[in-house]
């Protein structure tokens, strides 16, 4: 069964929607426009199309700095998810709750003579039309996604107010979205990361002078982790290098040292180098020759 049943009125000026509980939605069918009028007025409508696109985008920010409403759902939403409906729900009653109020006191309504009456039907007209708009719709869907993902306002930062444009903000999404995700430690350290960049003051932190000590043994470990694996990955190209390769890279160390300790005189940095450069040969020298396993370089003492 259809979910509408459509007819159209006398001289077909309208189409209207009857549901199958009866209501009735006429939607005021379109004058066709000469071609010539249509490219004049989308010229028009071309070359204000920034101003348009900002000016949607400032309702639609200035709606979610000034309710708290919002604070809930601030960067809650994994990245690949779409608008929580109940954001959405919210939204729509603050649009009414803010800009209702400025509509009919601050646009010179009254000063016009309009009766309350009439400014209020010029409201449900205006709002109806607004939401309908595409310019708006895509401003408040994006921005809106932007809110609930990043956990932030369409602002470059709070300090200039410079908005971020649409497309702007939907490159930004997509790239959260085709992000490769934290897994393990990592993971969780990257969700308490979120977490405390997006707190509130309802957010329970602790007590934060340990939470600085074992942020601070955390770096330590993994620095340690870094480093193991620098040198790990080093010894191992080094290890399986041609010979010759790896006595050229030896001579110039050795020439390296040598100028240094021009400079600072003779010291065991390289006598030292000299012998760690003398074990490092040897054992490639016994890989290439398929002989011994590579094995961690050990020690060498002067």
């Amino acid at each position: 069964m259809s979910k509408y049943s459509i007819t159209f009125t006398a001289e077909n000026t309208a189409i209207v929607f009857t549901n199958d509980k009866g209501k009735s939605e006429p939607m005021e069918t379109l004058a066709t426009v000469s071609t010539v009028d249509a490219m004049q007025l989308s010229r028009k409508e071309i070359a204000e199309r920034t101003s348009i696109g900002a000016a949607m985008l400032s309702l639609v920010t200035h709606i979610l700095a000034n309710s708290s409403r919002f604070d809930a759902y601030k960067g809650q939403t994994p990245a690949n998810e779409g608008i929580p409906k109940e954001l959405k729900n919210a939204f729509q009653e603050q649009e009414v709750k803010i800009l209702e109020p400025i509509f009919v006191s601050q646009l010179g309504l009254k000063e016009k003579g309009n009766k309350d009456a009439t400014i209020a039907k010029q409201w449900d007209s205006y709002i109806k039309e607004l939401r309908d708009g595409g310019s708006y719709a895509n401003a408040k869907s994006t921005a809106l996604q932007y809110f609930a993902i990043v956990g932030k306002l369409p602002y470059v930062n709070e300090d200039n107010r410079r908005l971020l444009p649409v497309r702007a903000m939907q490159k930004i999404i997509a790239n959260m979205r085709t992000a490769t995700p934290h897994k393990g430690i990592v993971g969780k350290l990257s969700d308490i990361r979120d977490e405390f960049n997006n707190r509130t003051d309802k957010t329970l932190i602790g007590d934060v002078a340990t939470g600085i000590a074992l942020l601070k043994e955390l770096l330590a470990s993994f620095e340690g982790m870094q480093r193991e694996e620098l040198e790990k990955n080093t010894r191992n190209a080094s290890l399986l290098a041609k010979p010759e390769d790896i006595a050229k890279q030896n001579q110039k160390i050795m020439e390296d040292q040598r100028n240094l300790t021009k400079e600072l005189g003779p010291t065991l940095v390289e006598v030292s180098a000299k012998a760690m450069a003398i074990e490092a040969t040897r054992r490639a020298s016994k890989l290439n020759a398929k002989k011994e396993k590579p094995v961690d370089a050990q020690e060498v003492k002067a």
